[in-house]
């Protein structure tokens, strides 16, 4: 049996060797690069072998017990591509072995999300000016405006009271959000991977505010209604095992954000997509009713008008996102 080479270029030059000898799926063959791929941690390799066999892929990866070190390593320094690979093999990998994979992509990108955000954040304060309250214990207070409530009442320092302590207090801005996440049949792979991404920084930092995820296709649908508190972790296993699909139902998705946000004030929506509307009607009078509608196009190149248009209509922006690394940018922006 072949011995699984030290280096990772060796590791690329083998598999290679063995596949261009494949004119025919030669699954014994395939089996053997799928095992020198998996424990090197040739995440790249992995994927392109995925390509031919999905399924024999999955079966050699639910064999071990848990992720191979060397491919943990490897997801761990690329969870795009741990989701790419991931997408292509979770139907036909064992209960045990989908579970740790997406608990494993999950924690990962809610990581990597909240470290992104933490170096994007950290100069920004999420606290707003200073409101004047009854003065408690602990509390800071306004010296001057205290003194002067003192002489307007005639009062010693030895007769000063609570009542008497003009207190400040800073109060946490209250920020609500609904995220609006395309899940049609062409939202796969890396653009899964970054709504994800996009998901887990938008959770980390509500964390302690409001938000509403809806998905939507050819229909919309509330995955995570404003209101309930859940792990950000929980939410992104949830948006791993989508199967993107069908068509693109804008308008449908933009009336259920509408109507989650009824009851509240100053929400701001984000609506993830790569393309425009092809099913359900125009959604731009129900975009010209919304406030704060930003678009975050995850399509090749620029993002497309129909984006631009939108976005505009909604009195927000419209951002593009080629990588994860843009991710922490966008959503400052949009939630500063």
């Amino acid at each position: 049996m072949t011995e699984p080479p030290r280096s990772h270029s060796d590791t690329t030059y083998l598999l290679n060797s063995l596949m261009s000898h494949m004119d025919v799926v030669d699954y014994e063959l395939l089996s053997t690069a799928i095992n020198i791929a998996l424990s090197s941690g040739n995440l790249g390799m992995l994927i392109s072998l995925a390509e031919i066999s999905s399924d024999l892929v999955a079966k050699q990866l639910s064999l071990h017990e848990g992720l191979p070190d060397e491919l943990f390593k490897a997801i761990s320094l690329n969870p795009e591509e741990g989701v790419h690979l991931y997408c292509m093999v979770r139907w036909s990998l064992n209960l045990r072995t989908r579970r740790l994979f997406r608990s494993v992509l999950s924690k990962l990108l809610v990581r990597q999300a909240a470290g992104l955000i933490s170096n994007a954040f950290r100069t920004m304060s999420d606290h707003g000016a200073p409101t004047k309250v009854d003065y408690a214990p602990g509390l800071d207070f306004d010296i001057e405006e205290t003194i002067e409530a003192l002489l307007s009442k005639s009062k010693r320092l030895d007769e000063i009271t609570y009542e008497d302590i003009v207190a400040l207090e800073r109060r946490r801005e209250k920020k609500r959000a609904v995220l609006l996440l395309d899940s049609s049949g062409s939202m796969s792979g890396k653009k899964m991977a970054i709504a994800s991404v996009l998901t887990a920084a938008v959770a980390y930092l509500l964390r302690g505010s409001d938000y509403s995820v809806i998905l939507f296709n050819s229909k919309a649908e509330i995955l995570h209604p404003l209101g309930r508190r859940s792990s950000s972790t929980h939410l992104v296993e949830r948006i791993l095992d989508v199967v993107p699909m069908g068509y693109t139902n804008m308008r449908e998705a933009l009336l259920l954000a509408k109507h989650q946000a009824k009851d509240y004030k100053n929400v701001k929506y984000i609506l993830v997509t790569d393309g425009k509307y092809n099913v359900g009607g125009d959604p731009s009078d129900i975009a010209k009713k919304m406030n704060n509608l930003n678009v975050v196009s995850v399509s090749r190149g620029d993002a497309p008008m129909s984006c631009v248009r939108l976005a505009r209509l909604g009195g927000g922006k419209c951002y593009t996102i080629h990588s994860v690394k843009d991710v922490p940018e966008v959503v400052s922006q949009i939630l500063k």
